[in-house]
């Protein structure tokens, strides 16, 4: 549209008027606007060229031009659907489409400066943690947040586990059966299910109850081996330690399950020493 309409202003051409009636103005291949009421006799506006016929024949909408060139620079700058086979385009001109533009460019000036503020702090946030953002090649701003965002929990996560005090294990035998008690602080609960997962790899005979406790919410998780899933079922003693921390809901498979644990920490000590009582 733009490349049409920007080659007929360059033309130049002279914008010409004649009154007819608006029967004769149709049948010449005049463009009458739709739901416009027109009277006995209407303004028909040629301009443009096409070859050897008129670009364009309308009855007239408004255009006060003598040439099209007065026009000026053209462009759509947006278009949205309206109905069933109808769009809506906007478009602007001259001094209107050079202040538009110019705007735009000042807002993406703004967007950059705060992506590149942002790669910088993540940057910062990932040396701080020994990490290394050289092997990071990828320029473009919003892939190279989305894999520094990446990186940086990573390092997050592997300092929690590496942390004492905000990866807390307790290994028991239970009724010969090996359960473990973990709880996490700041670990992101996304993260949970495969890092049971992996753990149940290692060992079997096992029951995993994890407590993560992030943005002051409480998450609990119970892992299960498909050894111990016929008689155990994770999905019931999840939602019993929910209970018992003041939260409500979760679900899950009889091997894996998580719920909410409410916003009180404090409880998380009495509730593994009350649910490993049904653990028979």
């Amino acid at each position: 549209i733009n490349d049409c309409v920007n080659k007929i202003i360059e033309q130049k051409s002279d914008v010409q008027t004649r009154l007819m009636t608006p029967k004769s103005a149709v049948a010449e291949g005049a463009l009458a606007l739709f739901g416009e009421k027109y009277g006995e006799e209407v303004r028909v506006l040629t301009m443009g060229k096409d070859g050897n016929k008129p670009f364009s024949i309308e009855l007239c909408g408004g255009t006060h031009v003598k040439n099209t060139y007065e026009i000026g620079r053209f462009s759509v700058v947006s278009q949205s659907p309206v109905a069933a086979g109808v769009r809506r385009v906007e478009a602007l001109r001259d001094t209107q489409l050079t202040e538009y533009l110019k705007n735009r460019t000042n807002e993406l000036d703004e967007i950059n400066k705060n992506k590149i503020s942002q790669i910088n702090e993540l940057e910062k946030k990932i040396k701080d943690l020994g990490g290394n953002i050289n092997q990071i090649k990828e320029e473009d701003f919003s892939a190279r947040t989305i894999i520094l965002k990446r990186a940086l929990e990573d390092l997050e996560v592997k300092n929690i586990l590496l942390n004492k005090s905000k990866n807390i294990i307790k290994d028991i035998i239970h009724n010969k059966i090996n359960i473990r008690f973990q709880k996490l602080l700041d670990y992101p609960v996304k993260r949970i299910q495969n890092f049971i997962e992996d753990q149940k790899k290692l060992i079997n005979n096992k029951i995993i109850i994890l407590y993560s406790v992030n943005e002051g919410k409480v998450t609990v998780a119970v892992g299960i081996t498909n050894d111990l899933a016929d008689k155990y079922d994770a999905s019931k003693l999840a939602k019993e330690i929910g209970v018992i921390l003041g939260g409500k809901g979760g679900g899950g498979r009889k091997d894996f399950a998580q719920a909410s644990g409410g916003s009180d920490s404090s409880k998380i000590d009495s509730s593994f020493d009350e649910i490993l009582k049904k653990i028979n």
